[in-house]
């Protein structure tokens, strides 16, 4: 028996020190994204609309599955992430959960988001859903959630009540949801985030769904993953230089960098960068509204166009092969308009 303990105890050791030295063990669920790209669009009521919850069902009955499909199609993306919503009190699939807590009027009666993941898989393709970690943006959300702008709450029954929420659209997603991309764990929730209970609804239609929470724009001293049962992290950028991540809002990382190796220093979670090449996050949102860029902005809030890509193909294309070689993921935010159609120009760049 002493012997059998020393021996337990000596593989414990080699364990611990493999780890802090770096060794890597492997995370089955994102083996699909590892070195390859996707896609997201930010297809938000909020700048359609004006966020008026009347025009839900207009707005999503104008979106036209297969133009958006052919756009997707064209890019070559091995994934794409689609917005169920934001912060507007409008949600692109219906939510029993919403309407008992909120009312009825915030979710479209169209299950666009099931329909375009449906889509998404008939291509054998991926399917990411994105949905934020909380409603301050909205009046009667944030009553019907029970949420508080207080730091220090804990906000249990918010996020019962939003949990809630996220299961129903996770079980009637299912397969067809491979993955979530979690908005907004910023500093006044995320310390008070009941980790386990996110995750279970999260994974409750599919247990191999990957799953990340963003804590905000990644710098070079600023903790990129927030809990160890994340399989990639968020990886929000605003630009890149010369093929490299120049972090920070408003370019405040003094040299622009890049990850060594494909997963975040030495965890199970992939290295994952998400960033705009075109408008800023939005269809029509200015790039000079969020950062300051090395480059001249064109105003596309009043012209209600796409921005032209922001950067060269030779920068475009270094970034992506730099973080490929490396088995990291990226994703390519693309402006898209409220029926669905994405830039030609920005497509090309996917032409290689």
């Amino acid at each position: 028996m002493k012997k059998i303990t020393v021996c337990m105890v000596a593989a414990l050791f080699a364990l611990l020190g493999a780890n802090l030295w770096g060794a890597q063990v492997e995370n089955p669920r994102v083996q699909w994204m590892k070195g390859k790209y996707g896609v997201m669009v930010h297809w938000l009521f909020l700048g359609y609309d004006g966020g008026k919850t009347e025009n839900i069902d207009k707005t999503a009955n104008s979106f036209d599955l297969d133009a958006f499909m052919k756009c997707f199609d064209a890019t070559g993306a091995e994934w794409l992430i689609f917005t169920i919503g934001q912060n507007t009190g409008a949600y692109a699939s219906p939510n029993s959960v919403i309407d008992k807590y909120c009312g009825p009027g915030h979710t479209s009666k169209r299950d666009l988001v099931l329909e375009i993941a449906k889509a998404v898989h008939e291509r054998g393709k991926k399917f990411i859903a994105y949905a934020p970690c909380e409603v301050r943006g909205n009046k009667s959300m944030r009553d019907g959630m029970a949420w508080n702008d207080d730091i220090q709450d804990n906000k249990a029954e918010f996020q019962k009540r939003y949990t809630d929420m996220l299961r129903e659209w996770s079980v009637r997603y299912g397969k067809y949801c491979d993955g979530w991309w979690i908005d907004g764990a910023y500093g006044d929730i995320a310390p008070h985030m009941d980790w386990d209970l996110w995750h279970k609804a999260l994974r409750a239609g599919n247990p191999n769904a990957v799953v990340t929470f963003n804590p905000g724009i990644i710098t070079t001293n600023r903790i990129a993953l927030l809990h160890p049962d994340h399989d990639y992290i968020a990886g929000e950028v605003v630009v890149l230089v010369d093929g490299k991540i120049r972090g920070g809002r408003n370019n405040t990382d003094p040299q622009a960098f890049m990850p060594q190796s494909g997963y975040y220093g030495g965890t199970k979670t992939l290295w994952h960068v998400l960033f705009p090449m075109d408008s800023f996050w939005g269809a029509y949102s200015n790039w000079s509204e969020w950062a300051f860029v090395p480059w001249k902005c064109e105003d596309v809030s009043k012209s209600r166009k796409i921005h032209p890509p922001v950067y060269s193909k030779k920068n475009f294309w270094k970034f992506l092969d730099g973080m490929s070689k490396v088995g990291a993921a990226v994703t390519v935010n693309m402006g898209v308009t409220p029926e669905g159609h994405l830039s030609q120009e920005s497509i090309k760049m996917f032409k290689k």
